[in-house]
């Protein structure tokens, strides 16, 4: 995707993203994310708009449970993702719900609800 076509609230969520994965934060890819589920604590989910079904439906069981709550950012795919947060590409990428950029990005992502599913 080129950069004029990535919206404000978009921009702002990958840059949350990128200082999460600095802070040590950002849990990515599918078997890492279901591991930390595992362990109990809640989560906030991101997918990428070209996210493969069985891939959510790896976590829609959690979410049910209210373990977490998860967003698709549509118009972006796992390569743009992964390019402006500067890691590696992948179907999910997860925080801790309790920490405040994990609540900043949820805010966020409620406020641009054009921009996900």
């Amino acid at each position: 995707m080129s950069e004029p076509e990535i919206s404000g609230t978009i921009r702002e969520a990958l840059a949350l993203l990128g200082l999460a994965r600095r802070a040590r934060l950002l849990v990515i890819g599918q078997d890492q994310m279901r591991r930390s589920l595992r362990k109990g604590s809640p989560f906030l989910l991101i997918f990428p708009g070209d996210v493969r079904e069985n891939v959510r439906r790896l976590f829609r069981g959690y979410e049910e449970r209210g373990m977490c709550k998860s967003y698709v950012l549509k118009g972006l795919n796992v390569t743009d993702i992964a390019a402006a947060g500067g890691f590696p590409p992948a179907q999910v990428l997860g925080l801790p719900r309790e920490h405040g950029l994990a609540r900043r990005l949820e805010s966020l992502l409620d406020e641009g609800v054009d921009a996900i599913e």
